[in-house]
């Protein structure tokens, strides 16, 4: 039986006046275990951050490593969400809050150079190519095109397979 069920059975029992006490009211709360994500090992990150890839997934590699952001977000961002003074990206993350990630000093050349050579460097283009913005240009994309690659990436690099948490972890 559940201790929620228990408690409340035991409340019904001492307001009838059937128990004098309700023996529930005596346990430790069951605590649930925090779920702490788990980072590669350093040989590991280094052999994914040195795996040789498309401009578009190395930007991506090396956004998430050095800004936290998850995938979704990540994937997610526009040219005009990026801020070279302050360095900073404005993302959209659970339930449509904006979060404001400081960056790093070594991805400003990194996004400068990957925004003028593969954007339009209008504010609402979609800085890496994902499902929406290739509806936009007419374009069909079976899945997400950066699900899958932290897996392919991780056995190029003989690492082994990488699950859970992914890049965003290194």
């Amino acid at each position: 039986m559940r201790v929620v069920g228990s408690s409340t059975f035991g409340r019904w029992r001492v307001r009838n006046k059937l128990w004098p006490t309700n023996p529930v009211e005596q346990l430790e709360p069951i605590r649930r275990p925090k779920h702490l994500p788990r980072p590669f090992p350093d040989d590991e990150a280094r052999r994914i951050m040195a795996l040789t890839l498309p401009a578009d997934q190395a930007m991506l590699r090396a956004q998430l490593a050095l800004t936290g952001l998850r995938v979704t977000p990540a994937c997610n961002l526009k040219v005009g969400d990026i801020s070279f003074s302050p360095s900073e990206i404005r993302a959209w993350v659970k339930e449509a809050k904006t979060q404001v990630v400081q960056m790093h000093p070594a991805l400003d050349p990194l996004r400068r150079d990957y925004i003028t050579q593969h954007t339009d460097g209008r504010p609402n283009t979609i800085l890496f190519r994902n499902r929406a913005s290739a509806r936009a240009r007419g374009h069909q994309i079976d899945g997400d095109p950066y699900r899958g690659h932290e897996r392919a990436a991780g056995f190029r690099g003989g690492a082994p397979a990488v699950g859970g948490g992914g890049l965003c972890d290194i």
